[in-house]
């Protein structure tokens, strides 16, 4: 994007581990302009270390010192102080746990409730693999632990309720806004009671890999929902065109920007990959880990195949909320095309991943 001529500023969490054992908390990575990165307590949001462009300063626990809203205050600054085309990263960290909320919103959602779809504290667990089958049913309590979860999560949201609102009117103040795309999206979904987990995400189900996107912008609809499936990796991608740069090779995504304008490329993507690889020293001596896996998710279905040798399958037109295991009764070429094509998603590489995604039976 700097090549293309933005000024480019990232602000907010930035990869898990930053700075690491082999940077100094002072480090600011090529290609940003401006970096406001936290480097210590970042999900706490108060009481944290902020790094200001290499400068690394100690925030306490006053009310402006909430990182939501000090990052709110330099990303509004960043998008109103020139006139040149720009590119904002910025990534507050709530909802994340603790889901600390400001201050001011401390008391929003008395009584709140998480939602209770049919995945809710699943009863009927007997073709699942081993992993949740030892999962017990959630009791009272466990509900309720829950349900507080979700309230914390909802009241922290507030302030990027604020961080959002403050950017619009900012941008509408200085005449940029129809003239700049926003991209609101998350980098994983979580459990809250769902499947028998009180919290989590690093499951195969809809409820940890499906993510939001809203994007607003010159020549995307007002309103308009677009069904086609998308993956995180398409997001370089469709930056990349938008402002004019080039996509490296060795990219794996698709660009959305046919879809934002109303066009559906074909073929379009069919595949979408999914894995998880659980480090050693994360078991839990409480509950049977989820073991390693690679999934598939299509139009139509959800196929995973854990380290174990175990299997789910769930077809997603009818059974959306992913309670009934078919690995067991559904037919041997059904399998066989799903193994085949998460095969191929699992062994491209850059330009092959589009060849991939695309195949099917």
């Amino acid at each position: 994007m700097k090549d293309a001529g933005y000024r480019t500023a990232m602000m907010g969490k930035y990869l898990n581990h930053y700075p690491g054992k082999t940077a100094t908390a002072d480090y600011v990575p090529p290609g940003w302009d401006e970096w406001y990165v936290p480097v210590k307590r970042l999900y706490e949001e108060y009481d944290y270390t902020l790094n200001e462009n290499g400068d690394v300063e100690e925030y306490g626990w006053e009310e402006d010192d909430y990182l939501t809203d000090v990052l709110t205050r330099e990303a509004e600054d960043f998008v109103t102080s020139d006139d040149e085309p720009f590119f904002l990263y910025l990534a507050p960290v709530a909802p994340h746990n603790p889901a600390n909320p400001a201050r001011r919103h401390v008391s929003a959602f008395p009584g709140v409730k998480a939602p209770r779809p049919p995945s809710f504290n699943q009863q009927n667990v007997e073709e699942e693999p081993a992993w949740l089958r030892g999962r017990p049913l959630l009791d009272p309590e466990a509900e309720a632990r829950v349900d507080e979860r979700y309230g914390r999560r909802m009241r922290s949201m507030l302030g990027v309720d604020d961080m959002v609102a403050t950017l619009v009117e900012a941008l509408r103040r200085t005449g940029k806004l129809e003239n700049t795309y926003l991209f609101f999206a998350s980098d994983n979904g979580f459990h809250l009671g769902t499947h028998r987990l009180q919290q989590g995400k690093t499951t195969p189900f809809e409820e940890a890999v499906k993510v939001p996107l809203v994007v607003r912008g010159p020549g995307v609809k007002p309103g308009s929902t677009i069904h086609a499936m998308a993956q995180t990796v398409d997001l370089a991608p469709t930056f990349a065109e938008l402002g004019g740069a080039r996509t490296p090779d060795f990219a794996e995504g698709r660009s959305l920007v046919p879809l934002l304008r109303g066009l559906t490329p074909t073929p379009w993507r069919r595949n979408a990959l999914i894995e998880f690889t659980r480090p050693a020293n994360k078991r839990s001596a409480r509950q049977t880990p989820v073991p390693a896996y690679a999934a598939l998710r299509t139009e139509t279905h959800t196929y995973v195949r854990y380290e174990t040798g175990e299997i789910q399958l769930y077809d997603l037109t009818q059974d959306p909320y992913q309670l009934h295991n078919l690995a067991r009764t559904a037919p041997a070429d059904l399998l066989a095309n799903l193994q085949a094509r998460l095969d191929m998603m699992r062994a491209c590489s850059g330009a092959t991943c589009r060849t991939a995604d695309v195949s099917g039976g």
